[in-house]
């Protein structure tokens, strides 16, 4: 997770991430990564979240990159979410094949 914003509002007291991997980085502008070298592989793209149609009338209306960035839509918005979520497949696969010695 990075780029949480946490100078806006309190909303992040409550929020839960549910344990996925052995490891959490908090990266982005709250702290510092360091002493990881040849034990940490990082790989790191936007990660757009994606927008279920269900609210992407409501987002479309709130979230101000939507009527500010010229041409951008929801619809591309959930596009760079499809193609960073794949993206990171792939990384991850890679990394995996490398681990195992298959390049």
């Amino acid at each position: 997770m990075s780029d949480l914003h946490l100078e806006v509002g309190q909303h992040y007291k409550t929020f839960i991430i549910p344990r996925a991997a052995p490891y959490l980085v908090l990266a982005g502008d709250i702290g510092c990564l360091r002493n990881y070298a040849g034990r940490v592989t990082i790989i790191g793209c936007t990660l757009w979240s994606y927008i279920p149609k269900e609210y992407q009338l409501w987002v479309r209306m709130k979230v101000a990159d939507f009527s500010r960035i010229n041409d951008w839509t929801v619809e591309n918005h959930n596009t760079e979410h499809l193609q960073d979520v794949q993206w990171l497949q792939q990384e991850i696969h890679n990394i995996f094949l490398k681990k195992i010695g298959v390049t």
